[in-house]
């Protein structure tokens, strides 16, 4: 999270180390303070504070209301789940494009290639497609062996996914 404040705890007599004090134990990720006048400045108190408790601080400058800060925020919040979306969109129709219309498995590595280093084993588990050491072999045979139906299985830091096409 994001803290704004405009210093009210100021007037209020807390310290700039009172206030950082809490935030630092909550983990925010960084502190905002609303300038209180066009030609304000940064407590340099409360800068001293923030660079102890290695909490990034930035301004707000005066004419900009907390708001916009918060719309900004949440429109780059949005904006990147939705592209992160879309690319599994993608991603998805690649796969099954590949998968379902004979592009074989040279066609799935290829789609999973750009994020993963997948490789596949045949059905006398030895690797058909890719490349593996014998380790990597051991392991995902291993999460095959309780791999009953389309959801993946989890061994040893390797996911096994049954892969069927189209008629096979």
């Amino acid at each position: 999270e994001v803290i704004l404040t405009t210093g009210v705890w100021r007037d209020a007599g807390t310290t700039s180390t009172g206030f950082v004090a809490p935030l630092e134990r909550s983990d925010i990720a960084a502190l905002g303070y609303g300038l209180p006048q066009p030609d304000a400045i940064l407590p340099p108190d409360l800068i001293e504070a923030c660079t102890r408790a290695r909490l990034p601080l930035f301004t707000v400058p005066f004419d900009v209301p907390f708001i916009a800060v918060s719309r900004a925020f949440v429109d780059r919040v949005y904006g990147q789940r939705e592209e992160a979306l879309r690319e599994r969109v993608l991603r998805n129709d690649r796969l099954v494009h590949a998968a379902g219309h004979g592009e074989g498995l040279a066609g799935i590595l290829d789609v999973l290639g750009a994020r993963l280093r997948p490789w596949m084993l045949g059905r006398g588990r030895h690797v058909i497609a890719g490349s593996a050491t014998a380790g990597d072999v051991a392991c995902v045979c291993a999460a095959r062996t309780e791999l009953a139906g389309p959801q993946p299985v989890a061994a040893n830091g390797w996911m096994a996914f049954p892969i069927v096409a189209v008629g096979r």
